[in-house]
């Protein structure tokens, strides 16, 4: 009886997991990147673009190694756009700011991560923009460091 019992209790238990594991495989399978670590993507990225700055601007177009480095960017904004971890909303906030802010100064403040910056300059900016700077200094403990 008892051997009926527990193995009863171990197929029930299978049976309310199974729809879990399913979700679960689901989730991976649509990000198709279970492990990312999207803040050490946001630090290639920033790499990239820190070094695409640092280019020759006088290039008329893009040599290949602006391409590559462009590449790069693409890639792992990419791959954070898919990660739907929790840890991926701040790396996700950057990203989106990033394309949304345009001038020289501001570009260099994104690409540095500098919080601080863009909290001083908020007024400066629409109210999109304002809300993603407010969630980046909430996901950051309320203080823009």
């Amino acid at each position: 009886m008892m051997t009926a019992l527990a193995s009863r209790r171990a197929l029930l238990g299978g049976i309310v997991a199974l729809p879990a594991l399913t979700l679960a495989g689901t989730a991976v399978a649509q990000s198709g990147h279970p492990t990312c670590d999207s803040i050490a993507l946001l630090a290639e990225v920033r790499g990239a673009r820190t070094a695409i700055t640092n280019l020759d601007e006088f290039q008329p177009d893009y040599d290949e190694e602006e391409e590559r480095l462009w590449n790069v960017v693409d890639r792992c904004e990419s791959a954070i756009h898919d990660d739907n971890s929790p840890s991926a909303a701040e790396a996700k906030l950057w990203v989106a700011i990033s394309h949304m802010l345009h001038s020289a100064e501001d570009d260099a403040a994104v690409t540095r991560g500098d919080l601080e910056y863009l909290a001083r300059h908020s007024e400066d900016y629409d109210w999109s923009e304002r809300l993603i700077i407010s969630a980046l200094i909430a996901l950051n403990g309320g203080g823009a460091n």
